[in-house]
């Protein structure tokens, strides 16, 4: 199996193998990180910092399968955007209860 290069935010690097998703990255950190985590942003190029608010990063969910090299940065309910995230589906579900209610 092939592997991958991740680039966390504080620059270190892992190899991990090819469609590891952040949700098994984030456990390797630490299981804390693991449970904490609500969605994970990530960039694919050379670009700003997963840390940044420009460039090319995005917001995916956790059971991604990540394919090529990538920055990679695991947002938790401290981070403003995953709060949105949440929200959002949280609103979702929500619309889609009542819908079937």
């Amino acid at each position: 199996m092939s592997t991958i290069r991740i680039t966390l935010p504080d620059g270190f690097s892992r190899e991990v193998p090819r469609g590891t998703t952040p949700a098994e990255i984030a456990r390797q950190i630490s299981h804390g990180l693991a449970k904490e985590a609500l969605v994970a942003r990530v960039s694919f190029s050379t670009g700003p910092s997963p840390g940044s608010s420009n460039g090319d990063a995005e917001l995916v969910d956790l059971s991604c399968p990540l394919d090529r090299d990538a920055k990679l940065e695991i947002l938790t309910d401290k981070n403003p955007e995953s709060l949105e995230v949440f929200r959002l589906s949280a609103a979702h579900l929500l619309v889609a209860e009542g819908m079937h209610s």
